[in-house]
């Protein structure tokens, strides 16, 4: 039998993994429109080497929300064990 605590961790891994999913379709949009992968986009545009349109401002912060959540997965998968 599963604790609360362990249906819980469950759960919020549910929603991590659909929200990294709903990322990687707005990176994956991003990436076709400027034919670069998001890892290399963040490390040009962090370097200053690609300006501060609309777009690549917002492809950023969806990239530093991708982060966060798989960081947070990562997190909850040790708290399962």
């Amino acid at each position: 039998m599963v604790d609360a605590n362990g249906k819980l961790i469950s759960l919020e891994a549910r929603q991590c993994r659909a929200e990294l999913q709903r990322l990687a379709a707005r990176l994956s949009g991003y990436e076709q429109q400027y034919h670069i992968t998001s890892d290399e986009f963040y490390r040009r545009f962090r370097a200053g080497e690609l300006g501060d349109d609309m777009d690549l401002v917002e492809w950023s912060i969806f990239w530093d929300m991708r982060q966060m959540v798989a960081q947070r997965l990562n997190g909850l998968a040790r708290q399962a064990v």
